[in-house]
């Protein structure tokens, strides 16, 4: 088993023994997690110079 593995079987028994509470603050956390990703590998725009 590689540490990609361990660490999504922690994650699933972390999940399962969390409360209702905890859950939510969980699924909030990996939502912001995965915006961050996407946000970092977003293509930024291109600014047009002022002056020409």
């Amino acid at each position: 088993m590689d540490d990609s593995d361990s660490q999504k079987q922690l994650a699933i028994v972390i999940a399962g023994s969390a409360s209702r509470a905890e859950a939510d603050a969980l699924r909030d956390w990996a939502r912001l997690l995965i915006d961050l990703k996407d946000e970092k590998f977003r293509p930024q725009p291109r600014h047009e110079k002022r002056f020409r």
